[in-house]
């Protein structure tokens, strides 16, 4: 097996990891879990296809010449970012058409995110001896636990936007001490963090004040 489709294989797994993990600790209705993982599922479907179109868009001059070479042409930061936003701005337009819960299916999101991220960097450190991204290893391992014993005392919604604060800071400390911060493969870039951290303490604040009002 060569080393792109080993790649692809650990993010499958970690992703699979995650998800049997929310069904398996979740404290919501076995009912809602699974609801809320055909969700996730979906919409992890939905942002590999998008990457697949931000290849073809971000390398359109040689998806014209040879359509095929696309396919073997790994996947940056651009293409990760571009369907990283579209995502963002596929499950915001649903949650205003269809009035879908956005807040459960986040604070699912955020708990199926640490734990994949978790289960990629413990094979990358076991199997490969990867053990440049033992940091990060040691920030998901403290975020992962904390969110597992916090579930039940702080609600949903806000222990998520806490938990992505945790990880937006982290990773972009990180960044700044590690030549490259790497998620699943893909090089994080400083401003790409800081807009992630800027935008989770944002919410959090706004959503206080509009609890207050």
């Amino acid at each position: 097996m060569d080393s792109a489709h080993l790649s692809i294989g650990m993010k499958i797994i970690s992703w699979i990891i995650g998800l049997f993990s929310f069904y398996l600790f979740s404290n919501l209705p076995r009912t809602e879990k699974k609801l809320q993982l055909e969700k996730l599922t979906s919409q992890l479907i939905n942002f590999i296809l998008f990457i697949w179109v931000g290849k073809v868009i971000l390398n359109f001059s040689i998806f014209i010449k040879n359509p095929l070479v696309i396919l073997a042409y790994p996947s940056n930061s651009s293409a990760f970012y571009f369907a990283f936003f579209l995502t963002v701005i596929t499950v915001v337009y649903k949650s205003k058409r269809e009035r879908a819960d956005i807040l459960g299916l986040f604070g699912a999101f955020i708990y199926v995110f640490l734990i994949s991220s978790f289960a990629y960097e413990f094979i990358q450190i076991v199997w490969n001896d990867n053990r440049y991204s033992l940091a990060y290893f040691i920030l998901l391992a403290v975020l992962s636990l904390i969110y597992i014993f916090m579930q039940n005392r702080v609600r949903t919604d806000q222990l998520a936007r806490i938990m992505l604060i945790g990880w937006s800071a982290g990773a972009l400390g990180l960044s700044f001490s590690m030549p490259l911060m790497m998620v699943f493969g893909y090089t994080m870039h400083a401003w790409f963090l800081v807009l992630m951290l800027f935008s989770s303490i944002t919410a959090f604040i706004f959503r206080k004040r509009k609890k207050v009002i």
